[in-house]
């Protein structure tokens, strides 16, 4: 709790609530001539400043300001005619520091008018809330002796009859706004003011959250605003906890305290150590700093400063009526005395009389017995009167053991007295008083072992687990401590098992550290990020208090970012080994390898091709693999998809028609599944020159075409005469697009296979070699065939699927392009076009071929053009 209140070593405290330090002013508090930290001047009697007297005359908002009266963190004072209502009023003027910040305005104005809305004699009544350009203000009613504070700094303290006087009227303000629903958070004698009749008034009520200071959080944990003074916050709202009127009531005590002693009820040379105080320390009871404060008042004081909000008064109303009762003790005690010594006196006339010489009158036996009732009667008040005396003096003993005992002996002594009744009547319940706080004693002494317990316990299991955590998480699970941790045993209790819970903690910390580091070497990365994250997670842990976070977090920081910067160099080279192992096993099996993907379909095995490109998405860890391998997949779905369909118009026949080397041919039927059957189709017609003669009719010519790798290789120009949708009679969009994905796939390989193979005769150290005054022909009929489908068919494919299309039909053009230029000496142009295939077309077949190599090389040269 107190890590949240901590501030930097050596901040003084101040008494300063509402704003920042005026200019000028130091922000300690030195002490007085009795120790108590108070402002050398009163707040809102810092001198006035050129520009504050010059405002004196002028007029802002319909007010007409009549005199400086001081000057404080939040603005200056003036007092002021309300020019409307002919009314003076007390008007402040709010810094423009203060107001430059939107959200500080918004809240104040918000805060102002709702705290209008008040009305009790015990409250100063804010009257108006308003600007003018940039000056922000606000009216309320003027009290002319100003704040106690004020008072203290010229008297130091006040009679306690006085003071007295002053917390009841404030108590009926706190049962005010305890009706409305408010809870002031900062009651202290500078928010208490006094008019000329002598009542007092709580000053900024429901302003208190919009203007006053706040405490903060420090350095290693986020911060957290507290409002409230340093000398006069209760132990809850210094936790940040919710508050409510016994908040007010403690801080009233607190003032209640300073007015009668003249001192504030803790001292220290820090913020931290004032604070600190309120939770661990009882302070000096005010009968003893101050002898005349009765013992009576001052119990009522440590009542109302209880640590416990349940052990102060639960309401205002429950206040004031201890309060009433001191003033009914303070008055019937002045008359007690008098009527004793009355009393007393007229005892003493009476003995006097009895007592002179006795003169022999003989008189009516009637009349001395009334004389002898007279003197019994007399003997009776004087019992009374010593009973009444003595119950008095007893009225002023301590509550204890000892005060019961003496109200018994005056009950025993004084039997029929009035007052040796009420004697037997207080002894009584003086028992039961005491016999309840015994009990409540022995109650709370119960606690505190177990909590004591408890922490031992939890520290116990801590340590057989190795996880100081454990310690901080069971700690506020233990019943009670909370309210007992001001108890001296428990706070010692607490200090000692949080101190080796943070040993636990620090070295569970650098265990982990040093598992990280050992797995960094092996290198284990999976396991050495797991690792940073134990460890990070145990520094941002919320359960740990906030001084060790921070210690914790100076000391491991850097090993950790020393750490993770490791960590992520080797994931990057983790990452690059694991691409180019990828890059290895996709060009394989995919391309280059004789079980490959693209060698299956040149064997026009589809089925095959497929299993293996699925079984190579599960060797890949490199996520822009997968993506190529992706659409690799749909477009060899796609080739065997058209494969099939022409596959099965083969077997039906049909007569379809092709032309081969210059002549038609009829497709007559599809044998063994894979050897087209043709027949040779004769041109007749009459010849110009000659005379009509009658020919004989030479049977057909039958020809037998394989349809396996070697035609693909070897003759592309037949495939794609078989696989021309126009003769077959194809019209289907999605039949074309499937087609279109056949050509490309298949269709580089030929071209590449033959520029292969022209390349290998190239001798680079002849500057001639490669030229030809014919250059060779590098055709791709396959992937023409494609472009023409595209061109013919623009709907045919989708375009995620036809962009891989047009890619392989872009990169055959620049590779025939490319070779015809070399071929032709035309060396710059053939470089700018072989070298845009990679920049522009990496993703392609022909690429892959060109620069992985591929196990379809020929073992001898292809088929040539006869010429």
């Amino acid at each position: 709790t107190l890590e949240v209140l901590d501030g930097e070593p050596g901040e003084k405290p101040s008494t300063a609530t509402s704003g920042e330090e005026a200019p000028g002013e130091e922000k300690g508090v030195p002490p007085s001539s009795s120790g108590a930290p108070f402002p050398k001047r009163p707040k809102g009697k810092l001198p006035p400043r050129k520009r504050d007297l010059e405002r004196v005359g002028t007029e802002i908002g319909g007010y007409k300001i009549l005199e400086f009266l001081g000057r404080g963190g939040m603005g200056t004072v003036y007092r002021a005619l309300q020019v409307s209502l002919q009314r003076e009023v007390a008007l402040k003027l709010l810094r423009r520091e203060r107001t430059k910040d939107p959200a500080f305005v918004e809240d104040f104005v918000r805060e102002a008018r709702a705290a209008a809305r008040f009305n009790h004699p015990n409250v100063v009544h804010v009257y108006d809330v308003g600007h003018e350009g940039d000056v922000y203000f606000y009216s309320m009613e003027l009290m002319d002796r100003g704040s106690l504070e004020e008072e203290l700094a010229e008297r130091g303290k006040l009679p306690w009859e006085e003071a007295l006087k002053v917390i009841r009227d404030a108590a009926r303000g706190l049962r005010y706004a305890e009706e409305m629903g408010v809870v002031h958070r900062d009651i202290k004698p500078d928010n208490l003011m006094r008019n000329s009749q002598g009542m007092t008034k709580i000053a900024d009520l429901g302003l208190a959250a919009a203007t006053g200071e706040t405490s903060e959080g420090g350095e290693g944990e986020e911060k957290k605003k507290i409002f409230g003074t340093p000398h006069f916050i209760s132990p809850e709202q210094a936790k940040g906890e919710a508050v409510d009127v016994r908040s007010d009531i403690y801080s009233l005590g607190c003032t209640f305290y300073r007015l009668v002693t003249g001192k504030t009820p803790f001292q220290g040379e820090t913020v931290r150590e004032i604070i600190r105080k309120h939770f661990t320390e009882e302070p000096e009871p005010a009968s003893q700093v101050e002898p005349s404060v009765p013992e009576a008042v001052s119990r009522v004081i440590q009542k109302m400063m209880a640590k416990d909000p349940s052990e102060r008064h639960q309401s205002a109303q429950e206040l004031l009526a201890d309060l009433d009762g001191l003033a009914r003790k303070g008055g019937g005690l002045r008359w007690a005395l008098i009527l004793l010594l009355a009393g007393i006196a007229a005892a003493a006339l009476a003995m006097a009389f009895c007592k002179r010489e006795p003169v022999i009158i003989e008189k009516p036996a009637a009349e001395n017995a009334n004389l002898k009732e007279k003197v019994r009667e007399v003997e009776r008040t004087r019992r009374e009167l010593e009973a009444q005396k003595a119950l008095l003096e007893a009225a002023a003993l301590a509550e204890g053991p000892g005060k019961a005992t003496r109200l018994e002996e005056i009950a025993s002594k004084y039997p029929k007295t009035e007052a040796g009744k009420k004697a037997a009547a207080r002894a009584a319940a003086l028992r039961k008083k005491l016999a309840r706080i015994e009990k409540a004693r022995q109650e709370k002494a119960a606690r505190v072992r177990n909590c004591i317990a408890a922490l031992r316990k939890s520290l116990e299991e801590a340590e057989k687990a190795g996880d100081g955590r454990a310690f901080f998480k069971a700690v506020r699970g233990i019943p009670g401590l909370q309210a007992l941790g001001s108890e001296p045993r428990v706070a010692k209790a607490l200090a000692a098992t949080r101190a080796k819970a943070a040993v636990l903690v620090d070295q569970a910390l650098a265990g982990t550290l040093r598992k990280a580091g050992s797995l960094l070497k092996k290198p284990d990365l999976e396991g050495a990020a797991k690792a940073l994250e134990a460890a990070r997670k145990i520094l941002a842990d919320p359960l740990l208090p906030g001084d060790l976070r921070g210690k914790l977090k100076k000391r491991y920081s850097p090993k950790i970012a020393l750490f993770a910067k490791i960590l992520a160099r080797e994931k990057e080279k983790a990452r690059a080994l694991q691409a180019k192992a990828d890059r290895e096993i996709f060009f394989r099996d995919l391309y280059r390898g004789p079980e490959s993907a693209l060698a299956r379909s040149a064997r026009f095995d589809f089925d095959g091709a497929l299993q293996a490109a699925r079984a190579l998405e599960k060797k890949l860890h490199t996520k822009a693999f997968h993506g190529l391998l992706s659409a690799r997949i749909a477009q060899i779905q796609g080739a065997a998809r058209a494969w099939k369909a022409f596959v099965a118009g083969l077997a039906g026949g049909g007569g379809s028609k092709i032309r081969l080397d210059g002549a038609d041919w009829r497709i007559l039927s599809l044998q063994g599944g894979n050897t087209l059957l043709l027949e040779r189709i004769e041109k007749t017609g009459r010849s110009k020159r000659s005379p009509r003669k009658r020919k004989k009719k030479s049977p057909p010519q039958g020809l037998q075409l394989r349809i396996d790798e070697t035609l693909l290789l070897q003759r592309p120009g037949v495939l794609a005469a078989l696989l021309d949708p126009g003769p077959r009679g194809v019209k289907d969009p999605a039949a074309l697009g499937d087609l279109a994905e056949l050509c490309a796939w298949i269709g580089p390989l030929p071209l590449v296979r033959r520029a292969r193979w022209w390349m290998k005769k190239i001798d680079p150290a002849d500057p001639r070699s490669g030229l030809s005054s014919l250059p060779p022909v590098f055709s791709a009929p396959l992937l023409d065939l494609a472009a023409r489908i595209l061109r013919d068919a623009p709907g045919a494919l989708p375009p995620d699927r036809a962009r891989p299309v047009r890619d392989e039909v872009e990169a055959a053009r620049l590779l025939s392009a490319g070779l015809r230029a070399f071929a032709s000496g035309r060396n710059l142009e053939a470089k700018n076009a072989l070298e845009r295939i990679p920049a522009e077309h990496s993703g392609s077949v022909i690429y892959a071929l060109l620069g992985e190599g591929s196990a379809l090389d020929p073992g001898r040269p292809p088929n040539t053009p006869k010429r």
